[in-house]
């Protein structure tokens, strides 16, 4: 994961797209319990809201000062 800015489950636009891409596949693909779509879509979960405890106590003000 990489670090994140001031936007909400910020990350870089390719490694989104990428975690956006490979959810897709897994959607399409995969069975909703295989291994390969549960990482998916734990990624993307983490893509949107870092599991960095710091990142999800400032989110909220952070989305409210926009």
């Amino acid at each position: 994961m990489t670090a994140h800015g001031g936007e909400f489950g910020t990350c870089g636009a390719i490694e989104m797209l990428a975690g956006l891409r490979t959810e897709n596949q897994a959607h399409h693909w995969d069975t909703p319990s295989a291994p390969s779509a549960v990482r998916a879509i734990q990624h993307l979960k983490e893509l949107f809201c870092p599991p960095d405890e710091a990142w999800r106590r400032d989110a909220p003000h952070r989305g409210l000062n926009l």
